[in-house]
């Protein structure tokens, strides 16, 4: 149930950012971590009392290549540096965990089977997502995040492109600050 409710409030969140409305942020902050650390929590109290290591491990193994891949796709959505990097590694060793769940599927008990069923449908769903975000170019997303503003934009293309270019950087920086400070600028009312 949790799960569903973290979802949802990250599709949400999602939503409220493409849109340019306030709060996206907040949503995302909020459910992408959240369920991270669901998935965390769960990989380690679903085998915590078989005695078994391999069970163990490939439990936390996929715990922790989800949390990889949900901080990944909230470093892109948020704008972030490293998201790739994080994408990156979760993924890899998602593949990993797959291959290695499905070596040692053929030799659990019948009653794991629908875990690992599950488990591996979360799997494919969480891996969709996460390549989907990879292939996204950070350039794309700050281009629809503001798109309301072309020249902020073209700054922030410009000196993703040249990270080295002080010029850029400061020529950036200096629109960005003009930018925010007139967006969350105080309204004073008068009677």
């Amino acid at each position: 149930m949790l799960e569903k409710i973290f979802v949802v409030l990250a599709i949400i969140g999602l939503f409220l950012r493409v849109m340019m409305w306030q709060g996206g942020e907040l949503f995302l902050t909020v459910a992408l971590p959240s369920l991270a650390a669901l998935y965390l929590l769960a990989s380690w109290s679903v085998f915590k009392h078989h005695q078994q290591g391999h069970h163990l491990f490939l439990s936390l193994l996929s715990g922790l290549t989800f949390l990889a891949v949900f901080v990944g796709i909230l470093c892109k959505l948020m704008i972030w540096r490293g998201g790739n990097t994080w994408l990156v590694g979760g993924l890899s060793f998602m593949a990993f965990s797959k291959i290695l769940g499905l070596i040692l599927e053929n030799r659990l008990v019948r009653e794991l089977n629908s875990y690992f069923r599950r488990l591996f449908l979360r799997y494919y769903i969480i891996a969709a997502a996460g390549l989907i975000m990879l292939f996204i170019p950070y350039k794309f997303i700050v281009s629809v995040y503001h798109r309301d503003d072309p020249e902020y934009v073209r700054l922030y293309i410009r000196y993703f492109d040249h990270p080295d270019s002080l010029n850029y950087r400061a020529e950036f920086l200096q629109h960005r600050r003009k930018k925010f400070k007139e967006e969350w600028k105080v309204k004073e009312y008068h009677d």
